[in-house]
């Protein structure tokens, strides 16, 4: 409700649409990905669009007009202003924070050959509680 408020206070319509836009467009910012690629995979993974809670698939030409309508401190502003409503909403709320300590393996070499089966070297992983 506070997204549609700020978005019609910035005269953005239609409202519904312009949702949709926003939640690819941050997708794409905050995991570093092009957005041409971030509505690829909107569109080829049903669980993403659950997630995002849009229907219908996404056309990327719609998503470049929507962000031509805007400058860039413009569309920040709109951006920081949606997120800020929505955490003011949520900090008089007690937080629970959850912190898990289990190991993980994550690789984060996007270049690296993804054939390692026949190579003289193993991933390993830092015991418990290192840094």
């Amino acid at each position: 409700m506070e997204t549609k408020k700020a978005l019609a206070r910035n005269k953005i319509t239609p409202v519904n649409k312009a949702i949709e836009f926003l939640k690819i467009i941050i997708l794409a910012m905050f995991f570093e990905l092009e957005i041409s690629y971030a509505v690829n995979e909107v569109n080829k993974r049903y669980e993403l669009r659950e997630f995002l809670r849009i229907d219908e698939e996404v056309k990327l030409k719609s998503v470049y007009s929507f962000m031509a309508k805007f400058e860039s401190k413009q569309f920040l502003n709109l951006v920081l202003s949606i997120l800020n409503v929505n955490a003011k909403k949520r900090r008089n709320k007690p937080s629970l924070l959850i912190l898990d300590w289990t190991d993980i393996s994550l690789d984060l070499n996007p270049f690296r050959s993804r054939d390692s089966k026949n190579k003289p070297y193993k991933w390993d992983i830092q015991q418990r509680g290192s840094f």
